[in-house]
């Protein structure tokens, strides 16, 4: 795989496809990438405006672990979980190494991708470095076989991580990450108008420092302060040519934020979790060269706390609850509490039963909010509210056996419909309805 595109596409209960920016996605149970959370190390690293990422900016290099999860999930993640996370964990190699893969293909397509890692006597540091381009992909146009006009595509992928380790199982990192690309959009053959769009430039730079610590007797804490930065300008042009432009349109987005976490283990049988998290994301974009520049700005809190307790060897409860507030640049600020209530029963110590009901919310974009009213805008949209029943199974003895059946109502979601005037326009839909197995 070359990036968390090619690794989610064989996670089941995922479905991954591209967007008309030529963005990468992904759906959980039906919900898309703005309702669902990307962690990086913990760190949530959304697109600020669109609520939404693209799975392409992480380099398969950098991961050693994902974990997908659908549905009700922890309270401790924060707020906008309602379609489900995708929980990503960079490398940490627990000796000196060096890695190198050289691609080539059709079309000048080429790969390169170096990785390593260094362990002193309490430091360690890990570092990855990737570029890729290629001049487009083929497909077949009424029976011949040509190149896709504007597919081409660049690629640069740079990080690296210091960690410390003081002792007494304490732990210090701090992480950089960088992703840069320019790559065309292929234009639509049919249903839509044609549009010449190039992305001239499309970063992504992410910034944290943080540790953990051990705390009483077998709990801890974990804090991380962190900086995500995004900045793309789309070029427009008015022919196939790609030498006439139409306009440009730039974003210039950051997100400033920190979260803690920690567990205080009660008694042998019981564990109490709780999480903080902040988010202050800001927003500038420019819609045209000589337009001027809009600008919005939300700031997000929540406080959760969560409650384990082993009622015997075989059946542990679960109950909790955040309180999850955004803090508008318009109109009326939304604070929603969320609960979550679980069990958990092993008959065995290879046979998993859980039950699960959980509330989750969704704050509106700030596209959904402030976007033109013309491009649907209304900041007057409501909080999405989802409740989740599920109940799921996982048999590992010899051959490995997983499944799970859900149901999902969301009140308030929001839709984008066209009005009588022929108007876009994004509004709250009063219930819907999402089941399957």
């Amino acid at each position: 795989p070359k990036d968390l595109t090619d690794i989610l596409s064989f996670a089941p209960g995922t479905y991954v496809s591209t967007g008309a920016k030529s963005e990468w996605s992904v759906k959980l149970r039906g919900l898309s990438t703005n309702r669902v959370t990307l962690l990086y190390d913990g760190i949530p690293v959304y697109e600020p405006y669109y609520n939404s990422f693209d799975l392409k900016a992480i380099s398969s290099d950098q991961v050693d672990s994902v974990k997908v999860v659908k549905g009700a999930s922890s309270v401790l993640y924060g707020p906008n979980t309602m379609g489900g996370i995708v929980d990503v964990l960079s490398k940490r190699p627990a000796s000196d190494q060096f890695t190198l893969r050289l691609d080539y293909g059709t079309r000048q397509t080429y790969g390169a991708y170096a990785s390593g890692a260094l362990r002193g006597r309490n430091l360690l540091f890990t570092g990855s470095a990737s570029r890729e381009g290629s001049d487009g992909f083929n497909w077949v146009s009424g029976g011949d076989t040509e190149l896709r006009l504007n597919s081409d595509y660049k690629r640069t992928n740079l990080g690296g991580k210091l960690y410390y380790y003081p002792g007494n199982g304490a732990e210090v990192m701090a992480e950089v990450n960088y992703y840069q690309s320019e790559y065309g959009i292929p234009t639509a053959i049919d249903y839509y108008k044609k549009q010449y769009w190039r992305f001239k430039d499309w970063q992504r730079l992410l910034a944290n420092l943080g540790g953990s610590f051990p705390i009483l007797d077998g709990g801890y804490v974990k804090a991380r302060l962190y900086y995500v930065k995004h900045y793309n300008v789309l070029d427009a042009y008015k022919t196939s040519q790609f030498d006439k432009l139409n306009w440009e349109s730039t974003y210039d987005n950051y997100a400033l934020g920190a979260f803690v976490l920690g567990m205080v283990p009660l008694s042998d049988k019981n564990q109490l979790h709780a999480s903080a998290s902040y988010r202050d994301d800001d927003v500038s974009t420019q819609s045209a060269v000589n337009a001027p520049w809009e600008h919005y700005e939300h700031k997000t809190l929540s406080l959760g706390v969560e409650d384990r307790f082993r009622v015997s060897d075989k059946v542990e409860l679960m109950a909790g609850a955040s309180l999850d507030h955004l803090n508008k640049q318009d109109g009326e600020n939304k604070t929603t509490v969320n609960p979550i209530l679980g069990v958990k029963f092993n008959p065995n110590a290879w046979t998993d039963l859980h039950l699960t009901l959980a509330q989750k919310s969704r704050f509106p974009s700030m596209k959904n909010l402030y976007s033109l009213p013309e491009n649907g805008g209304n900041p007057d949209l409501r909080d999405e509210i989802g409740t989740n029943l599920e109940a799921g199974f996982t048999y590992d003895r010899g051959w490995f056996l997983s499944g799970a059946v859900f149901h999902n109502r969301i009140r308030d979601m929001i839709e984008s419909r066209i009005n009588i005037d022929f108007i876009k326009q994004n509004i709250n839909v009063a219930k819907a309805l999402i089941s399957g197995f």
